[in-house]
């Protein structure tokens, strides 16, 4: 992320996220395209980690790509992220909070909301989950909530009968300090995990440094 191209950041090992659905047939770079740095900065990386490769791509086409600017050698790992679980974002009074598995969604009319960086890969997650996602809206990566706008929200979700409204732990984090969620209608915030196809080789990489 941000880090990579920090070049005066000390690190141990130069790790580059490369997300699969991203198009790598019209390099530009910004402002004039999505891309911060040219393709010659994969030099750099001690490891690639393709991220969202559960999505549909061409692998053999991102791989021999990367590997034309890649250093001999530098490993090439396919990850992805999960769903596991949806707590309350505040625990009910004189009670423990109860914790939703990601199968407890299915068929659940909920609505939720996202202020990331790609908000339509969240309610994907929900649709791929089986909830009966009824209302979504989507929100500036980082956007700071404002008590308006939450309690719109969860009027616009109550009147299009949903049973929870949903969020990221990310967005979490932004809502208001103060605000307290309409016991109405939940506030649940989803836990996404990291996976990857090689796993154990990941961490050992993690543990010995940069392997070239």
């Amino acid at each position: 992320d941000d880090g990579y191209q920090h070049l005066r950041l000390a690190r141990d090992l130069n790790l580059l996220l490369v997300d699969a659905t991203e198009s790598f047939t019209n390099v530009r770079l910004v402002p004039w395209g999505r891309f911060r740095e040219p393709l010659s900065a994969l030099a750099r990386a001690d490891a690639v980690i393709v991220t969202r490769s559960d999505r549909s791509f061409d692998r053999q086409a991102l791989v021999e790509t990367l590997r034309r600017h890649l250093r001999p050698g530098v490993p090439i790992f396919f990850a992805w992220h999960e769903l596991t679980t949806l707590s309350p974002v505040q625990a009910p009074l004189g009670g423990s909070p109860s914790v939703w598995r990601r199968e407890d969604l299915r068929h659940r009319r909920v609505a939720a909301f996202a202020g990331i960086a790609h908000p339509e890969q969240f309610f994907a997650d929900l649709r791929a989950a089986d909830a009966e996602v009824v209302l979504t809206r989507s929100f500036p990566d980082h956007h700071r909530y404002r008590e308006a706008e939450l309690e719109e929200l969860s009027r616009q979700a109550e009147i299009a009968g949903a049973e929870a409204l949903l969020l990221t732990e990310k967005d979490a984090a932004n809502l208001p300090p103060a605000w307290i969620a309409p016991s109405s209608l939940p506030l649940r915030q989803a836990r996404i995990e990291f996976r990857c196809d090689d796993e154990s080789a990941l961490l050992d990489l993690l543990r010995k440094g940069s392997p070239c």
